[in-house]
């Protein structure tokens, strides 16, 4: 039993995690609810391919799998260098790029052994002064979100933002509880209650939209062909190097 809610816990932690990257990312880009639909797809999709590599073939250790926080970073600061909305699609492709980059970097580093060289370079206080300034970029979607900021119409919708603070103080609360069952799944009981919450206050919004297909493969290059930009380049490789202390202490 302990396992099963363990599994279950660690299960949509991962989901919660993984969907929010994709629905800040096409918000903030202008992306259509089709677009971001395919995005939140393919992000699943990838998701659950290389939990099932890494279980099966790789290390085998309870790491969440999903995207990492500081790549949204790198996406939402282009964007705020691009200023408009009119160009998003070069800064997307460009971003495109910069990941096959970081891919084939880290297959690299891992190749030639070199990784532990390179983790020597960023110290405790590099990483960190650079995830302060990452919180302070990508702070304002999820302000936005818990605040329900033109959720359903404009300005701040007080029924969205109270349930939302609600549900994440109740979470806190859980998981500074004496009793170790309920501190364990806090993240569980936290999801459970947000989720009621949003259902029997009818806050949650669907979106319909005609379906070509019920069954689909992910759609390679979805944003187009990737462009190279001096600017993205250079980020990635910084991104994937500073990915390497965070991947070895996780692991």
């Amino acid at each position: 039993m302990k396992l099963t809610f363990s599994s279950i816990q660690w299960f949509i932690f991962i989901l919660a995690g993984s969907v929010v990257a994709p629905l800040a990312i096409g918000e903030a880009f202008g992306l259509s609810l089709r677009e971001i639909a395919g995005f939140v797809q393919r992000t699943f999709f990838i998701i659950g391919l290389v939990s099932i590599i890494q279980n099966v073939f790789g290390h085998r250790m309870p790491i969440a799998e999903g995207p990492a926080v500081l790549w949204w970073g790198v996406f939402l600061v282009f964007l705020g260098l691009n200023g408009t909305n009119d160009g998003t699609d070069d800064v997307l492709q460009s971003i495109e790029l910069g990941l096959m980059i970081s891919g084939l970097l880290f297959i690299l580093l891992s190749a030639f052994n070199v990784i532990q060289h390179v983790k020597k370079l960023f110290t405790p206080i590099v990483t960190g002064t650079y995830f302060i300034l990452l919180v302070a970029q990508i702070s304002g979607p999820f302000v936005k979100g818990i605040l329900g900021v033109d959720y359903k119409g404009p300005g701040i919708d007080w029924r969205v933002s109270v349930t939302a603070i609600f549900t994440a103080v109740i979470t806190i609360i859980f998981s500074k509880s004496r009793l170790k069952w309920v501190s364990s799944y806090s993240v569980l009981f936290g999801i459970l209650i947000g989720w009621g919450l949003f259902a029997l206050f009818k806050l949650t919004e669907p979106h319909e939209f005609q379906l070509d297909k019920w069954i689909q493969l992910p759609e390679v290059l979805a944003w187009g062909m990737p462009k190279a930009d001096a600017g993205v380049i250079a980020t990635s490789v910084f991104v994937t190097l500073l990915l390497l202390p965070v991947v070895l202490v996780e692991r």
